[in-house]
């Protein structure tokens, strides 16, 4: 469990700093039923795609979505997702166990990645690399930062 940031050289020639932590901070457990809250932190104004890996492996598309479809947010410590205006959340089912939240960022929109459809597919060594493919091919300045919980059921029996 915990955060990994990782830093690259935008295409303004500055340092790209993207983080992702919980409401409750890096190492938290959640139980069944809990709503978390995520925060976003980063110095430069980007385009933001998030997945959610569950317990299971699942991969889901959380941004872009029809609220954010170009997915677009200004630089900003801890940028609540969702923020408090969304009709939605973020509560904890089964699977459980290890889940991880990836969050990538571009300094300009990539082609292909949209509400309607993402290019992102299989495993997350897949999409990692897939991302890091559509950047290179767009020359965009590009990030990714992730993050582990444990969730666990409510009860021993589950």
């Amino acid at each position: 469990m915990g955060l990994m940031a990782v830093t690259t050289q935008a295409a303004n020639n500055r340092p790209f700093n993207l983080s992702v932590t919980t409401h409750l901070g890096d190492t938290q457990s959640f139980l069944e039923g809990d709503i978390v809250s995520f925060y976003i932190s980063m110095d430069q104004d980007a385009y933001l795609t998030i997945l959610y890996q569950d317990a299971g492996g699942q991969l889901s598309v959380l941004l872009p979505n029809s609220l954010y479809p170009d997915s677009f947010f200004r630089a900003g410590l801890f940028i609540p997702i969702p923020n408090e205006q969304n009709p939605y959340q973020f509560r904890i089912t089964a699977p459980f166990g290890k889940e991880t939240l990836w969050v990538f960022a571009a300094d300009k929109p990539i082609p292909g990645i949209t509400a309607e459809s993402t290019p992102f597919s299989g495993s997350i060594q897949s999409v990692r690399s897939t991302f890091k493919n559509l950047c290179r091919q767009h020359h965009a300045a590009c990030e990714e930062s992730s993050l582990d919980i444990k969730t666990t059921a409510t009860t021993p029996n589950q």
